[in-house]
């Protein structure tokens, strides 16, 4: 016991290791320990022979009193100098001094804590298997003198007592030594970046029996980082970007990280240094560990534990924490020691326990358990702004326009509760719920800025350029992800849709490979490469994917792959097979979260099958229950795209009444946009240009733009307001017959947004009314196979406006049809 507990406190391992109990006592009877050399280079050799011979398989090899381990530290020399930076480790004053009067006679009071530990041992002893224990009692008794055997239980229980004690005292000379030699290569790293120091907490490892410390495993790197980050000279690496690291380099099936897993973690995520720590629960006593080491050599910089009398002291231990390791790294704070996680996260240990759940759900991509476990935080802690955010940017994703609202407004009002990044992200996603485009995309340019290895935050600017359909940008963005991290799948995902929209088909697979073959096991890589397949023509490869998809997770996305298997079948020609999928996909889904996209499609195929009474009433149902939903923003779209489609078939008045609905959906007409109501807006404005158009009032379309823009300049930014001025421009010189240079003006529109079946539905009207029949079937075609989207937001809002572009293409198809007939 005594040389493992010495080889586990100056290597931070254990000597003999195994996933339980019984394979630690296993490899104690079996193995030899990793060589002290492979953690510790710098030790020195009298200490490594005193714990190698301590664990020495043959009980004669062994020490066979303490007379020489004391005789062997007693001589040998221990500065005693202690710098600034550890002065409050735990004793080292008085118990060196003790050595240095008593001349090697070791006297040292045990603490609570010592005792704590003592007990656990003792436990654990007690616990070992009979005939082991037999075995190795009988072993040591054959092999012991006469001069060391010790009769009554009160002496042995004397020695016990003052080899646990010895234990503790030795364990705090090595912790001193280390420290103190330690501390000039601390500062030499510290010297070598002035201004900020990269740091990641990568793995917090739960080494007691007790599975319900599991979630602080992550839990704890969580907090750690979230601190360390409030230093203007630490650039730490977020939780987030660490988990796709870390799986990358490790089996799902890993329960810890070897050393060598945990360097090529620390390389990959290219920082100066890591932290790694262990979390040891012994009755309701918790201790936690913590080590930094140099990223490149896997040097330990610095260790250290904090003991706490509960749970509960996990805050207060993760903050002594934070500042023993900002202590030692010379960070810079206004004042270092108000730094408080629960200042920034919650103070209720619950409710970080769901927040932590929810984090890794939304990981995972497995957004409605994220939903309840973040709604699970919030019950318990009302003011937990962190669980706030992250609510607000899963139900982003899921398409629940008010939840959105709702949660990003809450973190908005508690933004003094976060940490200044996480401010920052809650102003740029503020700005965009307003719809003010510019501001957002500043603000997250300014997160990049800030944090130039941020890869998220890279991601998140790539969205805002795809939300303004700047592709050029988003590539840019996107790509800047993968430069600092050529593994990163989230951004090889992200440049895959981008690339697809732009018609680059090669790069868009290639980079939806890679995704699929780091992750096999999950849904959303087959989910994207099935896109991919289906936005590229090939729909058989496609529904292929979507099936693995249903196999890995049947309610990915609310269902959502049964959407798309729809759409594959319908791109095909096999309309029942589609209809059965989008009907499947509406019954399966969650009530609580909106279907319209299935009630839309379904609209579609009563088309296809010249129902057109049947297609009418079901995009009346689909505004119905976006409407009843609460997602105002896509039943405005619906509304209009209604009202495009009696157009269409010049049905002007019920085409104006659908306009007219949608405008009273969307609020005061020409008022200042938030997002949803931004996007929807612009495609009301696009129809009622069209509407105008119809009705022959030509003389109102310029004005009405000119004053759109006006009202709402911080909706759009420049390159949106291009944009919309080259669409009226063509839309004005379509209505007034000139085809000809409409065509131009809808394809330089296409060839500045970077998007391949941009303004598609234009183009081919031109060319339909220019009689180029091939050139324009080329063109509904092409739009007729395209039914899903790179989205600028979620999932649920791909079908909307895409169903309705291709529901008249198929109109088109059919009036080329009959003209060709």
């Amino acid at each position: 016991a005594f040389g493992v507990m010495f080889y586990e406190a100056v290597t931070t391992h254990l000597p003999f290791d195994g996933r339980n109990l019984g394979e630690r006592l296993v490899a104690t009877l079996q193995d030899e320990p990793p060589a002290i050399s492979d953690y510790r280079g710098d030790l020195l050799p009298e200490i490594e022979e005193i714990i190698t011979k301590s664990i020495s398989k043959e009980p004669a090899d062994r020490y066979q009193t303490l007379a020489p381990v004391i005789e062997i530290l007693r001589t040998t020399k221990l500065e005693i100098e202690v710098e600034t930076s550890i002065s409050n480790a735990r004793g080292p004053y008085a118990f060196l001094e003790k050595i240095r009067r008593n001349s090697g006679k070791v006297s040292v009071k045990a603490t609570d804590s010592d005792r704590t530990s003592a007990e656990a041992i003792n436990k654990i002893t007690s616990n070992t298997d009979a005939t082991t224990t037999k075995k190795i009692s009988a072993q040591q008794e054959i092999k012991a003198t006469s001069q060391t055997k010790i009769a009554n239980p009160p002496l042995l229980r004397y020695f016990a007592i003052v080899l646990v004690i010895l234990t503790f005292g030795l364990i705090t000379i090595i912790s001193y030594q280390y420290l103190r030699s330690e501390s000039s290569s601390i500062t030499s790293i510290s010297n070598n970046y002035p201004t900020r120091m990269s740091l990641a907490v990568i793995n917090f490892e739960n080494i007691s029996q007790d599975e319900e410390l599991k979630w602080l495993e992550r839990g704890m790197a969580e907090m750690l980082t979230t601190n360390l980050a409030q230093f203007e000279n630490f650039d730490v690496i977020s939780n987030q970007q660490l988990y796709e690291l870390v799986r990358r380099v490790t089996s799902n099936e890993t329960k810890h990280l070897s050393r060598d897993a945990l360097l090529e973690v620390a390389q990959r995520a290219q920082v100066r240094a890591f932290v790694t720590g262990t979390i040891l629960k012994v009755g309701n006593h918790i201790r936690l560990t913590i080590t930094l080491q140099d990223s490149l050599s896997g040097k330990i910089l610095f260790s250290d534990k904090i003991d706490g009398n509960t749970i509960n002291d996990i805050f207060p231990i993760v903050d002594q924490i934070t500042l023993k390791l900002a202590n030692h790294l010379g960070a810079k704070i206004a004042d270092a020691h108000d730094i408080s996680i629960s200042d920034v996260t919650s103070e209720s240990i619950a409710a970080y326990k769901h927040y932590e759940q929810g984090v890794e759900n939304t990981l995972k991509l497995f957004f409605s358990d994220a939903i309840t476990e973040f709604e699970k935080a919030i019950e318990i802690d009302p003011n937990f702004a962190m669980a706030y955010l992250q609510l607000g940017i899963v139900k982003l994703r899921m398409g629940d326009e008010k939840g959105t609202q709702l949660a990003i407004n809450k973190a908005t009002q508690l933004i003094d509760r976060v940490a200044l990044k996480e401010k920052l992200y809650i102003r740029g996603l503020e700005a965009m719920l307003e719809g003010q485009a510019e501001k957002r995309i500043d603000l997250f340019k300014e997160i990049t800025e800030r944090f130039i290895n941020d890869k998220e935050a890279f991601r998140l600017l790539g969205t805002a350029y795809l939300s303004d359909e700047q592709l050029d940008k988003a590539v840019e963005a996107f790509g800047q992800t993968i430069r600092i991290d050529p593994d990163y799948l989230e951004g090889h995902n992200r440049l895959a849709y981008v690339y697809a929209a732009k018609g680059e088909f090669s790069l868009a697979i290639s980079h939806a490979l890679k995704y699929v073959q780091a992750r096999p096991s999950e849904p959303n890589p087959h989910d994207t490469i099935g896109d991919i397949y289906l936005l590229s023509g090939q729909a058989d490869k496609a529904l292929v994917e979507y099936q693995k998809v249903l196999e890995i997770k049947p309610d990915f996305l609310n269902y959502y792959p049964y959407w798309k298997m729809a759409a594959a079948y319908r791109v095909v020609g096999k309309f029942n097979e589609s209809e059965d999928n989008y009907r499947k996909q509406l019954s399966l889904r969650n009530e609580n979260l909106i279907g319209a996209d299935s009630i839309k499609s379904l609209a579609m195929v009563e088309l296809l099958k010249g129902n057109r009474e049947q297609t009418i009433k079901y995009l009346t149902q689909a505004i119905d229950e976006e409407t009843d939903r609460g997602a105002r923003g896509l039943a405005v779209i619906t509304s209009t795209e209604l009202g495009l489609f009696y157009l269409e078939i010049g049905e002007l008045k019920k085409a104006e009444e659908a306009f007219v609905k949608a405008q009273k959906l969307l609020g005061e007409k020409n008022s200042q946009l938030d997002l949803f109501s931004r996007y929807s807006n612009r495609i009301v404005e696009s129809n009622y240009i069209k509407l105008l158009v119809a009705k022959r009032e030509l003389d109102k379309v310029e004005p009405e733009i000119k004053n759109f823009l006006k009202i709402n300049k911080n909706s759009y930014t420049p390159f949106s307001q291009e944009m919309l001025k080259l669409y009226t421009s063509a839309s004005l010189a379509q209505a007034r017959g000139n085809y000809s240079e409409a065509l131009a003006t809808w394809q330089q529109s296409r060839k500045k947004s970077g998007a391949l079946r941009a303004y598609s539905i234009n183009i081919g009207t031109c060319l339909f009314m220019l009689q180029k029949y091939k050139e324009a079937e080329k063109e509904f075609t092409s739009l007729a196979n395209t039914p899903i989207v790179m989205h600028q937001q979620s999932a649920n809002s791909v079908g909307t406006e895409v169903v309705m572009d291709n529901m008249r293409a198929y109109y088109y198809l059919g009036k080329i049809a009959e003209f060709q007939g």
